[in-house]
């Protein structure tokens, strides 16, 4: 800009002087000097105000563009990481931000990579959608299942240090592939979604010793090993749900001093031991929908099984057809607690716990029972079976 105006003031001097040097000519047509200047001066100002103005709009225009080309630039830069590099048997060998944490370039120039540890499984998609946990799906693509587990050992210990979590879905595999009991550093392990899985090893998840989270859903699990989770003091959660399991080892969760939730639902269990979920302490919620339980004994969830923070139990759509006084004791000692007992067959109510309630009972501390759709044909049954008196209860009946 300081340019344009210097050069508007040169022009514009230049054309006065030569006004005063023809003044001859300016007295001849009665036009003074300076009447002459003022109207060389005004017609040199326009000129620069419509120059400026038309380099503003220009200015405008391309700031404009710019802004245009940034924000494009910004978008492309920020979609990138999501985009995938795949061979004609559709393995995955890098994206921008590969599993290997290496930039590898995909210009024509830049050989092709060997096979070589870094490859994903052929047929599979090994990916990062969060950045401390590595997901290999194989939508059921791989049928040699020899060669997957094979592919899959080869591959896990040259990426996995990178990450804590681990997912493996959608394969074809019968048994759990060695290489995963080896990452030692996991706190995350889901291996859901593979239909041929029937059971799980032996001396394995054992040696994970930081594991937290574990998962295991819609296998075809049919049992679980003794010991399957020894030692394991830092797990926090185990779902095991959609599976095709009958019974659960009475000791299975022994020593977990840190579970907080277990996820057994949508199984084929048919009754519960009463030592399952004993000492754990720390445990807050129990899911056992959708089984085929016809019973549990009155301790299992009662106070005695030193069950402090359990506050959420479902026990809906099982086969129970009678129910001990375990859930109005539990809620006298744990606030907002929510056991959940609809659609079974329940009709009798039992009281082997020797409880009584009357009007000089500790309070029950706001609970939700939830006792729809059963059996119970007399609100005094109830009453009657659970030894309650003196006792305000509020009704829902669901239309």
């Amino acid at each position: 800009m300081p340019q344009i105006y210097g050069d508007v003031l040169t022009v514009a001097v230049t054309l006065i002087i030569l006004l005063i040097q023809s003044n001859k000519m300016l007295n001849h047509t009665k036009i003074s000097t300076v009447s002459s200047a003022i109207i060389v001066l005004l017609f040199v100002q326009f000129l620069f105000i419509d120059y400026v103005i038309g380099f503003e709009k220009d200015s405008k225009h391309d700031r404009m563009m710019n802004n245009a080309f940034r924000r494009e630039t910004a978008e492309k830069s920020r979609k990138a990481p999501h985009l995938y590099v795949t061979r004609g048997n559709n393995d995955v060998i890098h994206r921008e931000r590969d599993v290997t944490r290496k930039q590898v370039s995909s210009s024509s120039s830049s050989p092709a990579p060997s096979p070589s540890s870094s490859t994903c499984p052929t047929n599979c998609t090994c990916s990062s959608p969060e950045h401390w946990k590595l997901v290999l799906n194989c939508y059921y693509g791989h049928t040699n299942v020899t060669s997957l587990s094979r592919e899959i050992n080869v591959y896990l210990p040259s990426v996995a240090r990178n990450f804590t979590g681990l997912m493996i879905v959608d394969t074809l595999l019968t048994v759990v592939p060695e290489s995963i009991c080896q990452l030692k550093w996991l706190t995350y392990l889901d291996l859901s979604f593979n239909r041929f899985i029937t059971s799980l090893p032996d001396n394995c998840f054992t040696r994970l010793q930081e594991l937290q989270h574990f998962e295991a859903s819609f296998c075809e699990l049919t049992a679980l090993r003794t010991g399957l989770f020894a030692n394991l003091t830092k797990l926090q959660s185990v779902i095991l749900r959609s599976n095709r399991m009958s019974s659960i080892e009475a000791h299975m969760f022994d020593n977990l001093i840190n579970l907080r939730s277990v996820d057994l639902s949508n199984n084929r269990i048919s009754s519960i031991d009463v030592h399952l979920f004993a000492n754990l302490t720390n445990l807050q919620r129990v899911d056992l929908r959708y089984n085929q339980i016809s019973s549990t004994d009155a301790h299992l969830f009662d106070i005695t099984a030193n069950l402090p923070n359990l506050r959420y139990i479902y026990l809906s759509h099982n086969n129970l057809t009678e129910i001990d006084t375990w859930p109005v004791k539990r809620t006298q000692l744990i606030n907002g607690s929510i056991i959940d007992l609809s659609y079974n067959h329940i009709s009798r109510f039992t009281n082997s716990l020797g409880w009584h309630y009357d009007c000089n009972s500790a309070p029950l501390l706001s609970p939700v029972i939830d006792l729809s759709y059963n059996n119970i044909r007399h609100l005094d049954d109830l009453l009657r079976g659970w030894d309650i008196t003196g006792l305000y209860i509020l009704l829902y009946s669901p239309s």
